[in-house]
């Protein structure tokens, strides 16, 4: 989920394809690094967040990866949750970031 080359891949992905990041925000971070008791340290090199410029800073600052497997629960119940819109006060689950045509056979 969060480390440096996953950071990388990100920024790749929404240059390329203009991908939304999902669940990739310092607040999602920081919920993760305290939930997480595995305690990797980063590796790589550091890289900007534009999307969410307190993420590389807490990144910094924590020194710890995050991975899938550490948050699979939260990254499930998204996807079983309710699509989320823009603009709600909460990041956009996977569903919201597919083309119209793919939400609706989503749900």
């Amino acid at each position: 989920m969060t480390d440096w080359p996953g950071i990388d891949m990100t920024i790749q992905l929404r240059a390329r394809y203009q991908a939304e990041p999902w669940r990739m925000s310092a607040a999602d971070y920081l919920s993760a690094v305290r939930a997480d008791s595995d305690h990797v340290p980063l590796s790589g090199k550091a890289q900007d967040t534009a999307w969410e410029p307190g993420l590389a800073e807490a990144m910094m600052r924590e020194n710890r990866a995050v991975y899938e497997e550490a948050v699979a629960d939260v990254l499930l119940a998204d996807w079983k949750g309710p699509a989320r819109k823009e603009g709600d006060g909460q990041a956009p689950g996977p569903r919201h970031c597919l083309p119209q045509e793919m939400q609706a056979r989503a749900q």
